[in-house]
């Protein structure tokens, strides 16, 4: 797929990509969101990088792809539903 609104760059030959020239801190337009949902199905997964977004911000992104749900053996952030913690390698 030609992608006109941001950069998506292939991270190995059949899964992962990173995502570029988009910011998560405001609503995504459309277009773009459009563009982020067919770089997932390509990809499987994608990495959108240097994103300084708190839990709500980040929720508020993940409702403009669809419906948040709670897993219930992955801890959630207290009175967030949908945002889940990992621990990095750092143990943030």
């Amino acid at each position: 797929m030609a992608y006109q609104h941001i950069e998506v760059i292939p991270l190995t030959p059949t899964t992962g990509a990173e995502i570029r020239g988009v910011r998560l801190d405001r609503p995504v337009p459309a277009p773009v969101l459009a563009e982020i949902n067919a770089a997932l199905d390509a990809h499987l997964m994608v990495f959108i990088r240097g994103q300084a977004l708190d839990a709500d911000s980040f929720g508020a992104f993940g409702a403009q792809l669809g419906e948040l749900h709670d897993e219930p053996f992955i801890p959630r952030l207290p009175g967030k539903n949908g945002i889940h913690h990992f621990r990095g390698v750092s143990g943030d």
